[in-house]
């Protein structure tokens, strides 16, 4: 746009120039300037540049911050009337290393908002000198997505006091629009975006927005000057329309444009015309070429309301209008972007211990405005809510609790636009993709008594039974003769240790532990089925009164064997340690569960039965690191060998899963229990946005799709503690013949 434009270049041989509207220009060789040929199109110039003043004024006054829509750079214009490129700063940041650099640097950055490049003049001469540069790493041959995103403002400061700069410029490669309303342009090369000043020279090249001299009429969009002339019907360029999708899988489908000419035809995918609307069909990453299109301005369109997919926004970029010119092809990118709008989850309610899902729980989930955006009674199955939106914090609320345990605090949840679980802004524990309700159990508020009996051999080493039970029982007396509780069986399935409660007792009383047989005789030694003799030991004494209300005490014993009885094996402690590592190589804090699982088989294909949990929860919480420790059962005089590796919550291995998305490493992943070895540690890393690494199977785990280092842990024989073991030699000396006589050590009950 400018007061006056003279073109400084025409093909005498060129009739007239059409216009974007359609319009035919007048070239008058005489005058060398730009006529409407049809009706004209009025506009008042002098008001028209006024207002823009105003506009380049408001634009000068900013500074460079960050507002919701508008970015700003600050670009001085030295004495010498140019732009020093290399000490340009923005953001804290050089965007350039050399001057007028197209290449190595990504140049300015729009941010996605309106860029304004104020340009101060203050310090300039009359005339400068002005080259583009770099937009969104885009150079001159890409104007088109950032011209209009883009504006060059002109100004000088007086003391505070912004005004347009008047002297005269010479502009060449710029990306976007030139605003100076009150000087003198001359685009020395393609401007590449409008250009608003006083006075317009151009030279061939394109033009943008220019209004001609001596009239009210205004060229409204590009012409551009070439040395042939438009009515020349033979002319002919390609035209090519790639298709990219982000955001989702849309497979097979085929997405529809039309392209419209200049001619108003519609052309379809062989290169013909047709008065009526045609489609052109191009799958996601491909691209189709029409061929031998007549040159002119076209109008590419996607006919969006058939590309759009349940539950995802859409948004198109890349189309629009191209011009296709004489021997060459026209490039359109179009680019879908789909955002999902809802999103689903699937939330269990479990215990706490064990997490074993639980039904009969009431829940809901509810949204930052205090509205219920789902509501249900738990079940045995996961439950599964769908139309949440991405990004959006929900609150998950029990208002009753399962029979037998108590409500759970609220906790929070937030789900990323592909449906995963937003573990940063997660408080609710995270098993997978679903959520977990944790429930613990009421505590039972009377006075109780807990007692816990472990299984060891008499120099300490613990043992386990595969399938066992104890009695035990609370008497008044010292002796273990006046029961005043009913008999427990403490129950052994692959344990070595149980635990009861005796409960309802009174405060204030003092009661008696004596283990017994089923009929409440106690004893203090006894004899297995196979005939292994074993004592009872209570350490600590097995006196305990409770002084309190709501109170209660626990009391623990031993069952000393001489040897490990037929049937029962040695348990050995395998540790195993989960760290969470976040992509800066820093410790993580998450509420997700993770799963360790134990395998008799380098393979990971079958999980052991002989531990007392093959598949582990590793619950973080809220931290970073948490350890579990599992019972393993020892052959008497053999050994056993386990390989351990991260698993999902039935068992499969994660390690190099797509849907998996940390990388797994796993330090010691193959331990071996035996006489001398009977406790292990193992540590499984999950450390996120780090580059995949193929791993390299060892000969003692081969296919194993993780990363594996160290060897089996070997630790000394545990030996318990320090109590004497002399006593049990002269018990062990008649252990026969009180075998044989049945005879045990008891104090029967009257």
């Amino acid at each position: 746009m400018g007061s006056t434009n003279t073109v400084q270049w025409i093909n005498p041989n060129q009739g007239y120039i059409v216009g974007q509207d359609q319009s035919k220009y007048q070239i008058e060789s005489s005058k060398v300037d730009v006529i409407k040929a049809d009706e004209p199109f009025p506009i008042d110039f002098e008001s028209q540049l006024n207002n823009l003043e105003n506009l380049s004024s408001k634009l000068g006054n900013l500074v460079p911050n960050e507002m919701d829509d508008v970015k700003v750079a600050y670009v001085p214009i030295s004495d010498s009337g140019k732009i020093d490129y290399e000490n340009i700063f923005v953001d804290g940041k050089k965007p350039f290393k050399y001057v007028h650099e197209w290449t190595a640097n990504t140049g300015l950055q729009t941010d996605g908002k309106l860029l304004v490049i104020n340009v101060d003049c203050t310090n300039a001469p009359s005339e400068i000198d002005i080259e583009g540069c770099k937009v969104n790493d885009k150079g001159p041959g890409a104007w088109n997505p950032i011209a209009n995103s883009v504006i060059w403002n002109f100004y000088t400061n007086n003391n505070g006091s912004i005004s347009t700069y008047t002297g005269h410029i010479k502009y060449s490669n710029g990306l976007g629009t030139l605003l100076a309303p009150t000087a003198h342009i001359t685009c020395v090369a393609s401007t590449n975006g409008s250009v608003i000043a006083n006075t317009v020279d151009h030279a061939p090249c394109e033009i943008h927005h220019i209004k001609p001299s001596g009239s009210t009429t205004v060229l409204q969009e590009t012409v551009t000057c070439s040395n042939t002339s438009s009515d020349d019907t033979d002319d002919k360029g390609n035209l090519s329309i790639s298709k990219y999708v982000v955001g989702a899988d849309t497979g097979e489908r085929t997405f529809k444009f039309t392209v419209q000419g200049p001619d108003g035809k519609y052309y379809s995918k062989d290169g013909s015309a047709s008065d009526t609307e045609t489609v052109v069909e191009v799958k996601a990453e491909e691209t189709v070429t029409i061929k031998d299109l007549p040159v002119g301005e076209y109008t590419v369109n996607e006919k969006t309301e058939e590309a759009g997919i349940s539950g995802y926004g859409l948004a198109v970029t890349g189309t629009g209008k191209v011009t296709i010119r004489k021997d060459s092809q026209a490039i359109v990118a179009v680019t879908n972007t789909y955002t999902k709008t809802s999103v689903d989850v699937k939330i269990s309610k479990v215990d706490a211990e064990t997490y074993k899902v639980l039904g009969g729980a009431h829940l809901m989930v509810i949204d930052p405005d205090g509205n219920v955006v789902a509501e249900w009674d738990s079940t045995k199955n996961a439950h599964k809510i769908t139309g949440l939106k991405p990004g959006v914090t929900y609150t998950l609320r029990e208002t009753k609790a399962p029979k037998g345990y108590d409500v759970a605090a609220d906790t929070t949840f937030e789900l990323n636009e592909d449906g995963t679980i937003n573990t940063a802004n997660t408080t609710t524990s995270i098993s997978g993709d679903d959520l977990l309700v944790k429930d613990e159990k009421t505590v039972d508020k009377t006075v109780s008594v807990s007692v816990t009996k472990r299984l060891v051999t008499v120099d300490g080493q613990v043992i386990g039974a595969p399938d066992a039970t104890y009695y035990v029982a609370l008497y008044s007396d010292p002796d273990c003769t006046q029961r005043v509780s009913d008999v427990m069986a403490l129950n052994y399935k692959n344990a070595s240790v149980s635990t009861v409660t005796f409960t309802g007792l009174k405060k204030g009383q003092t009661y008696y532990v004596g283990e017994c047989e089923a009929d409440g005789t106690s004893y203090l030694a006894n004899v297995n089925a196979d005939g292994t003799l074993y004592t009872v030991d209570f350490s600590d004494g097995n006196t305990v009164e409770v002084t309190n209300n709501d109170g209660s005490k626990t009391i623990y014993f031993d069952n000393q064997f001489e040897k490990v009885p037929d049937g029962y094996y040695k348990e050995g402690e395998l540790n195993i340690t989960k760290k969470l590592v976040g992509g800066d190589g820093k410790a993580k804090n998450s509420s997700e569960i993770f799963y360790a699982g134990i395998f008799s088989d380098a393979d990971f294909t079958q999980l052991s039965p002989d531990v007392s949990d093959n598949i582990v929860p590793l619950d973080l919480a809220g931290g970073s690191e948490v350890t579990s420790q599992v019972k393993v059962s020892i052959p008497e005089g053999g050994s056993i060998t386990l390989y351990v590796t991260e698993v999902d919550s039935e068992g499969n291995p994660v390690a190099g899963a797509a849907s998996f998305k940390y990388d797994v490493s796993v330090d010691n992943m193959q331990v071996t229990f035996d006489d001398d070895n009977i406790s292990a540690d193992v540590v499984i890393t999950n450390s996120e946005n780090t580059p995949e690494v193929t791993p390299t199977p060892t000969t003692t785990t081969p296919n194993t799709p993780v990363t594996q280092s160290g060897s089996t842990t070997k630790s000394a024989v545990k030996t318990g503690d320090s109590t004497p073991i002399g006593m049990f030699v002269g018990l062990f000396a008649a252990a026969a013949v009180i075998a044989g006589a049945a005879v045990f050590f008891k104090r029967r009950k009257k």
